[in-house]
């Protein structure tokens, strides 16, 4: 028993890095929603609908919060539960560059740009 939970654990970490390395749309927006806030990637990441992911995360204080993304080419679409539509004014971009993902955050003319 103990050894098939071994082996369990080693097929989902490995599933994962595998799923990081290839920068699967889930991990962009992880990636994206958690540049926009500064803070790690945590959280959960689900399909939603047939291109729009849903991240979620929950504060140190406790807080819980939801936001929705779709990739359209190197743009990261990003929304809250709050926004009726789609973040036209902090925008978010993803690129591949020396196998890490590089998220820049355009928030009001001031960038951020983080790798993972």
């Amino acid at each position: 028993m103990r050894y098939l939970l071994m082996i369990l654990v080693s097929v989902m970490l490995t599933s994962t890095v595998y799923a990081e390395k290839n920068f699967e749309p889930a991990y962009i927006c992880k990636a994206a929603i958690a540049t926009l806030n500064g803070h790690e990637l945590t959280g959960e990441t689900e399909l939603v609908s047939k291109n729009t992911y849903t991240v979620k995360y929950i504060r140190d204080d406790g807080k819980e919060f939801t936001y929705w993304c779709k990739l359209e080419g190197s743009n990261v679409r990003w929304r809250d539960k709050t926004m009726a539509g789609w973040n036209k004014n902090m925008k978010l971009s993803y690129q591949k560059r020396n196998d890490k993902l590089v998220i820049t955050a355009d928030i009001f003319g001031e960038k951020d740009t983080r790798e993972f």
